[in-house]
């Protein structure tokens, strides 16, 4: 007797898991700066995770300092603006970058598409972010919301205790996010609230963020330091290093709105008393 069965092919296609709860989030406050934005369809997808998982006040509730600032304080502060003018102009929030690849039934592995930034605008969009984010740089995040921290403690009770608090959860998200990339904590959160199924485990190619940020820093795009030959292995598996470099992107990316909302932050506290 003949079959008549004949071998078919079924593709499935779907979206990452911690795309199922964007829907279920509201945005409590507008993304910061998303009327600048030529993507604010990213804007909003990043900020329902970030509120997802932080819950960030909105900026625009700071409290207004009532005494003025140092003149070294005020300085920092400029500078840190001034860089924010920078960032919103980067091709980081403004082009799109995508890395898809396909695994067959058999396992083998094929590049569907990949788009990135060329080496000489990745080189540029990693400088810009490094004067937030590492912290040898005078005006970077750290330095400047410890600055506004310690100057709320010579403000009115009321200013001092809702200022240092708004500051203190910024900084707690900014150390998380350090820790673990935002769509991690997503799935973490999912997990605990029983959205998602089954034990949390990294997937195979996430590294920290700042395990992440340094490979790329020291390894290629700024230095060819100490990172290269760990970040050249990578290169070896070109799967591999797509996914990283893709991540790296995101981490960037997540870090540039936290910095993006600090600074609606510092605008909130500093504008003139009416």
């Amino acid at each position: 007797m003949v079959s008549d069965f004949q071998p078919s092919t079924l593709h499935l296609q779907g979206v990452t898991v911690e795309a199922y709860i964007l829907d279920k989030v509201t945005l409590p406050f507008p993304p910061p700066y998303i009327e600048t934005s030529t993507r604010p369809e990213s804007f909003e997808m990043w900020w329902k995770w970030l509120t997802y998982v932080f819950d960030l006040p909105d900026p625009a509730g700071a409290p207004a300092l009532t005494l003025p600032l140092s003149k070294d304080d005020q300085s920092l502060i400029d500078r840190y603006l001034r860089s924010v003018d920078d960032l919103l102009e980067s091709s980081l929030l403004n082009v799109d970058q995508s890395f898809v690849y396909n695994v067959t039934a058999a396992g083998a592995e094929e590049i569907l598409e990949k788009e990135f930034l060329s080496r000489e605008v990745s080189r540029g969009v990693t400088v810009t972010f490094r004067q937030f984010h590492s912290p040898k740089e005078e005006a970077c995040f750290s330095r400047v919301s410890n600055a506004l921290y310690k100057r709320l403690d010579g403000q009115p009770p009321r200013v001092r205790e809702e200022g240092q608090r708004m500051v203190a959860q910024w900084r707690e998200a900014h150390n998380k996010l350090q820790g673990h990339s935002l769509l991690q904590l997503v799935r973490k959160k999912m997990i605990a609230q029983g959205v998602m199924g089954g034990r949390y485990r990294p997937f195979g190619y996430e590294l920290s963020p700042e395990h992440l940020i340094s490979l790329y820093e020291y390894g290629d795009v700024i230095h060819w330091g100490k990172k290269r030959d760990e970040l050249a292995e990578a290169a070896d598996d070109p799967i591999l290093e797509g996914l990283y470099r893709i991540t790296f992107m995101g981490v960037m990316l997540v870090f540039a709105h936290i910095y993006m909302g600090f600074a609606k932050v510092i605008e909130a506290m500093i504008r003139p008393r009416t």
